[in-house]
C-alpha cells in the first residue's frame, strides 16, 4: 500500500510540528497541543465515499475498527470535544507540546 507511507509521514510531521511550535511559542505564553483521534463513529464516515455503502456496510466498518481498539468500542465525537475543551481551559495551563491519542488504546499495538 504505497499510500500508507504518505499518510504515516504526514501524521509524524504534524506531531513534530506541534512540538516545535510549542517550543517556539511557549515563551510568548502560547500553548500548542495535538489531538490525534482514531476511528470516531459519527455515523457518516462512509457517506462521502464515491462507493455507495449500505447501513449494514457502515455497521461492519464501525465494528471492525471498534474491535481493533483495546477498549473495544469506537470513539464518539464527545470524546474528542471533551479533550479539546480541557486543553483549551485554564485547567490545562501547564500543558503544551503534548500529542494526545484518542483511540481506545489502538496505538498500543502490536
Amino acid at each position: 500500500q504505497p499510500e500508507v507511507v504518505v499518510y504515516c509521514m504526514a501524521k509524524v510531521a504534524i506531531d513534530m510540528f506541534t512540538k516545535c511550535l510549542a517550543k517556539e511559542l511557549g515563551p510568548h505564553g502560547v500553548r500548542v497541543n495535538a489531538i490525534n483521534p482514531s476511528f470516531i463513529d459519527d455515523t457518516k464516515i462512509l457517506r462521502n465515499s464515491p462507493k455507495k455503502f449500505t447501513d449494514e456496510d457502515e455497521k461492519k466498518f464501525a465494528d471492525k475498527f471498534a474491535n481493533l481498539a483495546h477498549l473495544k468500542r469506537a470513539g464518539k465525537p464527545a470524546d474528542v470535544v471533551s479533550l479539546l475543551l480541557f486543553l483549551a481551559s485554564d485547567e490545562a495551563s501547564y500543558i503544551t507540546g503534548s500529542i494526545n491519542n484518542i483511540d481506545g488504546g489502538y496505538h498500543l499495538y502490536p
